[in-house]
């Protein structure tokens, strides 16, 4: 018998997960001996930001390859790295933009040396919500930023937009 019987199985499920009902805020980690306040951008986004697209990664699993006389196959080896890209909005002040750099000249001590990790990660925090916007789990990433930031200027009429990518240390879930 399939398992799939009808189309009543799929309206009995309800809600059904949506790509929108999402929150997401950054903090300072204060793991390190460098202590920061806990908000990681000023005011107006010390305590939401405005994130308009994030990709989490949900796993990333790196295999042996085996290659016998017949047969070829895979096995788990290890966790790959794993990242989160995130898109945003800026203000009229630029504040994400130098919020960013901060923390670009954090991790390298104002470009004379490497700071130690754990004074350079932030807490990325990726809400799922219900349709009422309470929580159903919180994803919280531990994150340092990884390749470049670019900013494009032009002359149309449109917000400013920045994409960038942080490298995910370790994360946990809260429910």
């Amino acid at each position: 018998m399939p398992g799939l019987r009808n189309i009543n199985q799929l309206r009995a499920v309800g809600n059904w997960a949506t790509t929108y009902l999402w929150d997401i805020r950054i903090t300072n980690a204060n793991l390190g001996s460098v202590k920061l306040p806990t908000a990681a951008f000023p005011a107006p986004f010390d305590d939401w930001f405005p994130a308009t697209s994030v990709e989490e990664p949900i796993y990333q699993i790196e295999t042996y390859q085996i290659k016998a006389h017949l047969l070829e196959t895979e096995l788990p080896k290890a966790i790959g790295n794993q990242q989160l890209t995130i898109e945003c909005h800026d203000d009229a002040v630029h504040t994400v933009e130098r919020g960013l750099k901060r923390w670009f000249n954090q991790v390298f001590n104002n470009r004379r040396e490497l700071s130690p990790l754990l004074d350079i990660l932030k807490v990325v925090e990726v809400q799922r919500l219900r349709p009422n916007r309470e929580i159903i789990f919180t994803n919280r990433y531990f994150v340092f930023p990884k390749g470049s930031l670019q900013v494009q200027q032009n002359s149309q009429n449109s917000t400013k937009k920045l994409n960038f990518t942080l490298s995910v240390v370790g994360m946990e879930t809260k429910v």
